[in-house]
């Protein structure tokens, strides 16, 4: 659900203004001629895309917290929470003005946007490993939706217990020479990972199994 998180903000931001520009082509150029700045003008479309990620931020926790209730582990994660939320979706939003302003017309902007996200998609850090995609871990630096992803992931928590695994620490080929015996030091490595890591998202999971199936 994080991931999908990010890719909605990113997705929504964008999608509120990637006709904003292209659509006022006509009456740009004109104004343009008389004594219209550029700066004035590109500052006017982005105050009103801050005042709609506030917004937009706000409706998009609060359908988290009422149908999802995030595991977050306090109160004031909610403020960093909708704090990643909105600086995530005033990204996406100008990320659809300058799609706006390159585009020659409107259905042609549609396209593009097609064109910018789907990278989102696969340089969020959340379909695969980047270092397995040649150049994936310089590319993903210029993608929201990997920051967004990594926020949340830190806010909920998710993952803290297999991250300090001492068997994961360890490199893969000697991951794959441990005993029984070592194995069984690791909470999050092997069986154990059903019955002793209950941070991450498997049997011991509320989030994802309740109590009768944790028992079976």
């Amino acid at each position: 659900m994080w991931f999908l998180s990010s890719l909605v903000t990113v997705l929504v931001g964008a999608l509120s203004s990637v006709r904003e520009i292209v659509k006022e082509d006509d009456i740009y150029r004109r104004e343009r001629a008389v004594n219209l700045q550029v700066l004035p003008y590109i500052l006017s479309k982005v105050w009103v895309g801050v005042v709609l990620a506030f917004y937009q931020a706000a409706v998009l926790l609060l359908t988290r917290i009422l149908f999802t209730h995030p595991p977050l582990p306090d109160a004031g994660s909610y403020f960093a929470l909708y704090g990643t939320l909105f600086i995530s979706t005033l990204c996406g939003y100008l990320i659809g003005l300058m799609i706006s302003a390159s585009a020659p017309n409107q259905n042609a902007a549609m396209l593009l946007i097609i064109v910018v996200l789907v990278p989102q998609f696969m340089f969020a850090g959340a379909l695969m490993p980047l270092d397995l995609i040649p150049g994936g871990e310089v590319i993903s630096t210029f993608m929201p939706t990997r920051w967004t992803f990594e926020a949340f992931v830190n806010l909920s928590g998710m993952g803290k217990q297999l991250i300090h695994d001492p068997c994961w620490a360890r490199p893969k080929a000697e991951r794959k020479a441990l005993s029984e015996a070592q194995k069984a030091d690791c909470p999050c490595f092997g069986a154990n990972i059903f019955t002793q890591c209950a941070e991450f998202p498997g049997i011991l999971s509320p989030d994802f199994y309740d109590a009768k199936t944790q028992r079976v």
